[in-house]
């Protein structure tokens, strides 16, 4: 193969390939992003916090740990919904729902879960 033909190859291969990933990178995001909240609406929840924590182990993950073993994972979630809970808190969500209520003292609260989502 003649020299030019492997530089030229070898430019395509190392420049313009990484290029297409950085371009498409957004769209890849807002899919990813897109598909964690259709799967979160499939979800249902009834329990008690155990704990809340930044689960390492999960790509730092936001988790919360329910008495009945479930994590509920909302890293893109943007309803405060993470900072607002603490332990012994009761948390019901109905599956098909976007929204998880939750229970403290007497009261409930409601978070209508939203990760930044852009259907095209």
């Amino acid at each position: 193969m003649d020299v030019k033909i492997k530089i030229l190859l070898g430019f395509v291969v190392l420049v313009l390939v990484p290029v297409v990933f950085i371009i498409n990178d957004d769209n890849l995001n807002n899919y990813y992003t897109c598909n964690r909240l259709g799967n979160f609406k499939k979800e249902d929840y009834n329990g008690v916090v155990v704990k809340k924590f930044i689960n390492e182990a999960n790509h730092s993950m936001r988790t919360v740990k329910l008495t009945n073993n479930l994590d509920i994972v909302l890293n893109e979630d943007t309803s405060s919904f993470y900072q607002f809970i603490e332990k012994n808190d009761s948390i019901v969500k109905v599956k098909g729902s976007d929204e998880l209520k939750v229970f403290r003292s007497g009261q409930m609260f409601k978070f209508k879960i939203y990760f930044p989502c852009i259907v095209k």
